[in-house]
């Protein structure tokens, strides 16, 4: 996975430009989460359920940064933060790939 793109949100998130944020988050994720669906080759019920595990993380981490840059009163420091650990739960997951599946 490629991650400069989060950087460049972080960026956005700098400017505090909520629009902007948000599209850069949204298409961000849409590549994020078709990524994660290219890799769902395996049939071992042990990868399945460890896989979902951690899609479960990044999916609720995803769910609160849409949230909070929908809202009306922005805090983009800790946005900022939050960004880098939605980036941690993809690190984790994209390791997880690495390690169980073909793809590197």
């Amino acid at each position: 996975m490629d991650f400069q793109g989060y950087d460049d949100l972080k960026k956005v998130l700098a400017d505090k430009d909520q629009i902007k944020a948000l599209n850069k988050f949204s298409d961000l994720l849409y590549d994020t989460v078709n990524k994660i669906l290219a890799l769902e080759l395996q049939d071992d019920p042990n990868f399945v359920l460890e896989s979902i595990r951690n899609q479960k993380n990044v999916l609720e981490r995803a769910e609160w940064l849409s949230d909070a840059l929908k809202g009306d009163d922005l805090d983009y420091d800790n946005i900022g933060i939050q960004v880098d650990e939605f980036v941690l739960h993809l690190k984790k997951l994209e390791e997880f790939y690495k390690n169980n599946t073909q793809i590197n």
